[in-house]
């Protein structure tokens, strides 16, 4: 049985992985401080993908909503596309964003996480309302 890692490690963890500049600032000054409680808060738990996506405050941290966290989840979520369809990389997959903070951010990188595991990718490059790509489906 292996023991879960420990808050820091977590935090390591963290850092070794995120490269955004904010995100990596935030966990730097709570490990900085040490604030294991806030950390283990931010870390232990991954955010979750409910019926309505992913949905979490925008902070660093596994159990957040952040770049990290996107492209992990996209990434995944390309692997179990593939898996189940395997036609599905020349079919291609819609990607678009509205207007929502970080959206177009969002959108961007799981574009790249799908196009890094060969799939077609139709991209909507501006801000679109909700109905525009299950229509384009």
């Amino acid at each position: 049985m292996t023991s879960k890692p420990t808050t820091l490690e977590l935090a390591q963890r963290w850092l070794d992985e995120d490269k955004d500049p904010q995100t990596r600032a935030q966990i730097e000054a709570l490990v900085a401080g040490r604030d294991e409680q806030a950390l283990e808060e931010l870390l232990r738990n991954p955010v979750e993908f409910g019926t309505a996506g992913l949905r979490a405050r925008m902070e660093a941290g596994y159990s957040r909503l952040n770049q990290l966290t996107v492209i992990s989840a996209s990434q995944g979520l390309a692997a179990f596309v593939e898996l189940q369809i395997p036609s599905a990389p020349e079919r291609g997959v819609v990607i678009g964003h509205d207007h929502r903070h970080n959206s177009a951010v969002f959108a961007l990188l799981t574009a790249r996480a799908f196009v890094d595991r060969g799939f077609r990718v139709h991209f909507f490059p501006e801000p679109g309302f909700t109905p525009q790509v299950p229509f384009a489906v």
